[in-house]
């Protein structure tokens, strides 16, 4: 999953997607979340979209802009991802109660977007999910890394929906491509840790040059406010973190959402 590495301003701005190898590094902290689904279950291809961005100040114009944009839309190059696409991780609905926000020896914090996975599907209808990180449309065919395994496709395995057909031709054929249901299945019988390794972990991207945070926006997950040091940033604009954090808040519920800030305990 949402790969720290990758372009950063597009993963932060554009694609705001996700999160980090948590495998390396211990949680610094423990969350405390005010909410009213302690006891929410998971339920079959119960998902959320979680969009992640490890800086603060995109995070803030997101919320403020209210969408969340493609490279290109953002006019940003982008050679190992599809600039015509916004990416997410799909991950289990309580999955926002195992959020990773920040590490011992680590300096980046992540702030989380999660959006309702049925309605932005609903809506944006030109799509693709691979069932690792890998952030083009894959061609449906066997990697020339994995002819000597016995499992192919174990790592590209790809479902394509309603996409150009000049720029990514019909692939349903080919022995990687998998029905929706199929990758539902796949994605589905992850475990959590599979979900959060941004190195492992599915992706599903939207090929539309925006996608707007009003009636999808479900919640945003932050790192307590006292952890933050973005000094430029608040300079910047003139602002304390506290306003910063109450001004977020504010936007996040007036368009339906949820914001959580996590606390250090």
């Amino acid at each position: 999953m949402n790969s720290r590495y990758k372009t950063r301003l597009y993963r932060s701005l554009s694609s705001q997607r996700r999160s980090s190898k948590k495998s390396r590094y211990s949680r610094k902290s423990r969350k405390s979340f005010d909410l009213d689904e302690s006891s929410h279950k998971r339920n079959k291809y119960d998902f959320l979209l979680r969009h992640d961005t490890h800086v603060l100040e995109y995070l803030y114009y997101i919320l403020k802009d209210g969408y969340i944009k493609s490279p290109n839309e953002l006019k940003l190059a982008s050679s190992s991802e599809e600039p015509d696409a916004i990416f997410f991780s799909p991950v289990p609905h309580n999955f926002i109660y195992n959020d990773t926000t920040t590490y011992y020896n680590k300096s980046s914090l992540s702030f989380s977007l999660y959006l309702d996975y049925e309605k932005v599907l609903n809506h944006y209808d030109s799509f693709f999910i691979n069932n690792s990180n890998a952030f083009k449309p894959l061609n449906g065919k066997y990697h020339k890394r994995m002819h000597k395994k016995i499992n192919r496709c174990h790592k590209w395995e790809t479902h394509h929906h309603n996409l150009d057909p000049i720029k990514y031709p019909n692939i349903e054929h080919n022995p990687c491509h998998r029905t929706y249901n199929q990758m539902m299945r796949i994605i589905n019988s992850l475990k959590y840790n599979e979900f959060i390794d941004d190195e492992e972990g599915p992706e599903i991207a939207f090929m539309t040059p925006r996608i707007s945070l009003r009636h999808y926006l479900k919640y945003i997950i932050v790192p307590d406010r006292n952890i933050v040091k973005d000094i430029r940033f608040l300079k910047k604009i003139n602002k304390t973190i506290d306003e910063i954090y109450e001004e977020m808040r504010e936007i996040t519920e007036r368009i339906g959402g949820k914001f959580i800030e996590v606390s250090v305990i």
